[in-house]
């Protein structure tokens, strides 16, 4: 089953999120900011995910700028990172696609349930998922 990550600061909208997605069959896991997700990868049991979802707008730091450090990760580097914002502006979906965005989707202009078919699209394959593990904890 897909593992997505979903990064949205709004809690009602990540809670809706993570319950669709799980819904339809996905392994879910949520983080209220990028800066959230940053500190989990060091983490001894971090699983790696097959997609993430993020917004742009967030406290800590932008999507764009969790965006760019999580693609000096080479875990990550070809992982799909979907931008779901509110922002709506070509300037901005074109620094997000020259970091490495798969996908720029702007809130409102489709329906929660058809994101599936935009993550969908990008998902790599389960057997390419990777495990950090760290065998002495």
């Amino acid at each position: 089953m897909p593992r997505i990550f979903i990064i949205e600061d709004n809690a009602s909208l990540r809670t809706l999120l993570l319950r669709v997605f799980h819904q339809l069959g996905h392994d879910v896991l949520g983080f209220s900011d990028g800066q959230e997700f940053l500190d989990a990868l060091s983490r001894p049991d971090f699983i790696y995910p097959d997609a993430i979802l993020t917004d742009h707008m967030m406290p800590s730091i932008s999507g764009l700028e969790m965006l760019q450090q999580l693609r000096r990760n080479p875990d990550l580097a070809n992982t799909p990172v979907i931008v779901f914002s509110a922002v709506d502006d070509d300037a901005l979906k074109k620094q997000f696609f020259q970091a490495g965005a798969a996908d720029f989707i702007v809130k409102g202009s489709i329906g929660i349930k058809d994101l599936e078919h935009y993550l969908g699209k990008h998902f790599r394959d389960n057997s390419e998922s990777v495990t950090k593990f760290n065998p002495a904890i």
